[in-house]
């Protein structure tokens, strides 16, 4: 009987442990830098760029002008042209856990989705500070939308034979949408209905940046414009999952591991005498 005790109050104590561990893991998001950009090409934390990006949007009036502004400084925070690893653990151990998982269980690269995490909340997606099209136009248009109300899309400009990429639609309060592409910074004259009957305005925008050979991929008739709810719905919603988990796993290890040990110790009293 004696042993039957201790073992129940030993996997009490181990719970609580693990429960402790994971809440320090998680709690520890707060104070650790996930900025993963070199150094030397930092030019803005996220901090500093959501301070700044709310001094804009209080004092300016013109949501036009807002976008543009948005637009232009937002290369400075969320960089173009690499491929972010997984979720730090101390982000989201859960997200983390799923990239091991993977790993392990011999996904194919080319196949792995959180090995290279493309996250649907802004704060994350910016704070890691590096990401393809596709990264920085989900977080740009979740920033857009969550943060300052402008109601966005996901567009993928896609063409036969071709890589395609991903830009951002803004609607403004007005009804009037725009294009941006996060990736360049830039703040395209219309929606993409007007881009795609107006390409030598889109060619003269982007001749002679980084991401010039985009531009034809606007006359393609493949593109498409999807709600931020319907871009990679299951990952957006396992995200929101793990989000929630990271703390309701521990919070339930150390009511369980608690209840056990207390248990444990009352029984070790009557049985042990």
């Amino acid at each position: 009987m004696c042993k039957k005790v201790n073992s129940t109050n030993f996997t009490g104590i181990t719970l609580v442990l693990f429960g402790l561990l994971l809440v320090f893991v998680s709690i520890s998001s707060i104070v650790i830098d996930f900025d993963e950009r070199p150094l030397d090409k930092q030019t803005m934390k996220i901090e500093q760029f959501l301070i700044e990006t709310d001094r804009i949007r209080d004092a300016t009036a013109d949501d036009r002008e807002f976008v543009r502004k948005m637009a232009e400084l937002y290369p400075k925070v969320h960089q173009w042209g690499k491929m972010p690893g997984p979720v730090s653990a101390f982000d989201n151990w859960i997200l983390n856990l799923y990239a091991q998982l993977e790993r392990i269980g011999g996904v194919k690269n080319k196949e792995r989705v959180y090995s290279h995490f493309r996250s649907h909340r802004y704060e994350r997606a910016i704070g890691r500070g590096v990401g393809f099209c596709g990264y920085l136009s989900i977080a740009f248009s979740d920033l857009m939308q969550r943060r300052y109300g402008l109601r966005s899309s996901v567009i993928i400009l896609s063409s036969p034979g071709s890589r395609g990429h991903i830009v951002s639609g803004i609607e403004l309060s007005t009804g009037e949408q725009l294009v941006v592409d996060p990736s360049e910074g830039l703040m395209l004259p219309g929606n993409l209905a007007y881009l795609e009957r107006n390409l030598d305005q889109v060619a003269t925008l982007y001749r002679g940046k980084r991401l010039e050979h985009v531009a034809p991929l606007f006359g393609s008739e493949g593109n498409r414009v999807h709600s931020l709810e319907d871009v990679s719905g299951k990952i957006q919603r396992a995200e929101a999952w793990a989000d929630w988990m990271r703390w309701i796993i521990p919070a339930a290890m150390l009511g369980a591991g608690a209840w056990l040990a207390l248990s444990g110790r009352r029984a070790r009293s009557l049985a042990c005498r």
